[in-house]
């Protein structure tokens, strides 16, 4: 299926210069793989299993059963490998593989609580109904984090996480367990993982630091 959905992305590749509508990437996994994502389209929760989303710059972008999106803002120059690419995540477990547009530091995710910005690499973003969310930093040169209270801060390890309280707050990063990116691996690629409803921010080992001033 994924063979399919990146024939689909070649062919858009080809016939676009500047892609700021119609089309900016095609669904490769769950389905209807190989159909065609605009801007302003919203993958709304199946809770089927996992879906992907491959965008024209060769982002990828995976979510779990729960998973709630918004594709709110897109556009690439493929002869200057730039661009602009926006995201609204409003539940589930989402993870976002960079392709040409973060490597300028051009993505954003937003929660109703927290806006993420990612530069390069992977990252995982969790949000729950009342509006925590949770963070993670696979890999990448750093994810900026900044809550509705103001509070910044930046991810620049592998591993490292933060949590978003329903007010806005961000705590201080601190290091996930194997078995927390063991389990986002699996809510978004299946295989199980935390149950329907429930996500990583709920199984963390401990509380997390408290957030910064």
């Amino acid at each position: 299926m994924l063979r399919f959905a990146l024939i689909g992305l070649s062919l858009l590749c080809c016939t676009s210069a500047l892609v700021a509508e119609e089309a900016v990437g095609v669904t490769g996994a769950g389905r209807g793989v190989g159909q065609p994502v605009a801007v302003q389209d919203r993958l709304a929760p199946t809770g089927e299993g996992p879906r992907q989303v491959l965008f024209l710059d060769r982002s990828a972008l995976s979510l779990d059963a729960d998973g709630d999106i918004t594709v709110d803002e897109f556009a690439f120059d493929p002869a200057l490998r730039q661009g602009r690419l926006a995201i609204s995540a409003t539940a589930g477990t989402l993870r976002f593989v960079g392709g040409s547009i973060s490597k300028t530091g051009d993505v954003t995710i937003r929660t109703p609580t927290a806006s993420v910005n990612l530069q390069g690499g992977i990252a995982f973003v969790e949000v729950q109904r009342d509006g925590r969310t949770a963070i993670t930093l696979g890999y990448g040169v750093e994810a900026t984090v900044t809550g509705q209270d103001g509070t910044t801060v930046r991810l620049i390890r592998p591993g490292e996480t933060v949590s978003v309280t329903p007010q806005g707050g961000v705590s201080a990063p601190s290091r996930a367990e194997p078995s927390t990116l063991d389990q986002l691996i699996r809510r978004v690629e299946g295989g199980g993982g935390a149950r329907p409803g429930r996500t990583a921010i709920d199984q963390r080992a401990g509380p997390l630091p408290a957030s910064r001033p």
